[in-house]
């Protein structure tokens, strides 16, 4: 089926989350079915969870107590109770939390009732738009003088005309018929996007959020029309206006064709197609959209910003190259992730010599200083993810007990003795300790999240890595423990700092602690290349390592 100009074009009014400083409309290609699927919705919580919480809502009982009333025993309540406190769904009296009461009242009854509706499909890779649509929704158009559509928007009485960009023609499509379960899929996250469309997160790439207490029976799902028909969507590309005064590569959005604020997913979707097609039709579009802001009338003071950023850019890339080897340049990541750190600090130290608005100086100074603290966390916690790849850690806190702190604590002791990390005899801390005090206390929720689902923060990244050590002694932490035997309390220096930022402290961020942070990173990372550790060659079944 072929995409042209009198193929119908739909339009739910796009819309960006953020202002923007220019756009471009474009027409999106897309196939769409009409389809029979049952109403299903999304829950938070499964039916024991709910059942808890609605016991601590009349008031706090103990785990034994809830097990007794729930007829599920004492172990498993407390492993509710725990997951509850967790989410902070309810507090550590067990008493129901502000949010806990909220995603009570909020929880949506699922049913099986039937509706019609469309599904939408990119024709490129075959994937289905995270999009159940009820209506199709016509644009109202015109044709110009060289024969293609255009928008009318506006009002009857006042009309006005947006151009909009055709990419013809549309090749190397696929027809590939979506299956029951990319249907259901499609229906569970756009319920999900629209019951958290409030959230500033990327809901649609984290499908961990969704709990179904339910599964629907895929048989029902049925399609009213067998054959898709084409159609063009409607939206905008454009570029933020937080991002004027940045030096960024992807400084571009676009917004969702369903009028649900920005689209990430569809955004990666034509980030992929532009590196796999050297002329995919909407590159141009992004091009021109990228070169109509250099053309905007800059003042003198943005020019010369502009300028910097670029210089503090390459300079950046110089004292990296400097200090780490080219093997840096494998680890796109890291990479990146150096540069952004050098070019802030470099902005930093340019910003500290300035005499003049000394106030807002130094508030653009301290705000500097908490941003490079979180990133040089960002970059470490990249390390351990990379590190995981290689070596699993899923399931590596089933070691852990969930109610034993003082077993744990020997068990995590014992592990750091066997791989080699030790304080230095100058430190500060209490010298019988094998490992911070705030890393024996890393709540297990944490450990399960960085290990099973690699999300969390850089103490619980640090956890999962070395109870998986334990069972590979080729694992990089041995090698990191013999160059530096203080390298945990290190590390957990940088998670405090980074958990004060932002907060009153006695410690306030100094260029001095910062650049010790900075430090910090290039050395484990030049520990990190000295593994000759490889990244995972991906084929199309299993992944191997060369």
């Amino acid at each position: 089926m072929l995409f042209t100009k009198e193929t119908p074009i739909l339009y739910y009014e796009a819309r960006s989350h953020q202002r923007w400083l220019n756009r471009e409309y474009i027409l999106f290609p897309a196939y769409y079915y009409r389809v029979l699927a049952p109403r299903v919705s999304s829950r938070k919580l499964n039916i024991l969870e709910k059942a808890v919480l609605g016991i601590c809502r009349i008031g706090a009982f103990t785990a034994q107590e809830i097990g007794e009333k729930l007829d599920i025993g004492g172990d498993l309540s407390a492993l509710i109770i725990s997951e509850l406190q967790y989410n902070n769904f309810i507090d550590h009296q067990g008493l129901i939390t502000k949010k806990g009461k909220q995603i009570l009242e909020n929880e949506l009854i699922e049913t099986e009732d039937l509706i019609a509706g469309y599904v939408f499909q990119e024709p490129w890779q075959g994937e289905l738009f995270p999009r159940f649509i009820e209506n199709l929704e016509y644009a109202e158009t015109r044709f110009n003088d060289n024969d293609y559509p255009e928008l009318v928007l506006g009002t009857t009485g006042k009309p006005f005309y947006q151009k909009i960009f055709m990419p013809l023609p549309i090749n190397n499509t696929l027809m590939v018929k979506p299956t029951p379960r990319d249907i259901l899929r499609a229906i569970k996250t756009h319920n999900q996007t629209l019951t958290n469309r409030h959230r500033e997160n990327d809901v649609e790439a984290n499908e961990q959020l969704w709990n179904i207490e339910k599964q629907p029976d895929l048989k029902r799902i049925s399609f009213i029309e067998e054959q898709p028909q084409p159609v063009w969507l409607a939206t905008f590309i454009y570029t933020p206006e937080s991002n004027f005064d940045e030096f960024t590569e992807n400084n571009w959005q676009i917004s969702d064709p369903f009028g649900l604020g920005d689209s990430p997913w569809l955004y990666r979707q034509i980030n992929k197609c532009c590196q796999k097609q050297d002329n995919f039709p909407l590159q141009k579009s992004i091009n021109n959209l990228l070169n109509s802001n250099t053309k905007l009338n800059e003042s003198k003071e943005r020019q010369e910003k502009r300028q910097d950023l670029m210089i503090y850019h390459e300079e950046a890339i110089n004292i990296i190259e400097n200090k780490l080897s080219l093997e840096i340049l494998k680890w796109d990541d890291l990479y990146k992730g150096l540069i952004v750190i050098e070019r802030t600090y470099l902005e930093l130290e340019l910003s500290s010599k300035n005499k003049q608005n000394i106030n807002y100086i130094n508030y653009f100074i301290n705000d500097k200083l908490e941003d490079i603290v979180i990133k040089c966390q960002k970059l470490l916690e990249n390390i351990f993810l990379i590190i995981g790849d290689q070596y699993p850690t899923e399931k590596c806190w089933e070691i852990l007990d969930h109610r034993d702190k003082e077993y744990n604590k020997i068990i995590l002791e014992q592990i750091v003795e066997k791989i080699g990390f030790k304080p230095l005899k100058n430190e500060s801390h209490d010298s019988k300790l094998k490992l911070p005090k705030s890393l024996l206390s890393v709540d297990i929720n944490k450990i399960k999240s960085a290990s099973d689902h690699q999300s969390g923060s850089l103490r619980g990244y640090v956890i999962a890595s070395l109870l998986t050590a334990y069972n590979y002694e080729q694992h990089p932490l041995y090698f990191f423990a013999e160059k530096m035997p203080n390298l945990l309390f290190e590390l957990d220096k940088l998670a405090d700092l980074r958990n004060k930022s932002g907060h009153y402290s006695s410690q306030k961020l100094t260029q001095e602690i910062v650049k010790k942070q900075i430090a910090l990173v290039y050395q484990l990372i030049e520990l990190f290349l000295q593994t000759n550790f490889h990244k995972p060659i991906e084929l199309e079944e299993e992944v191997i390592y060369v």
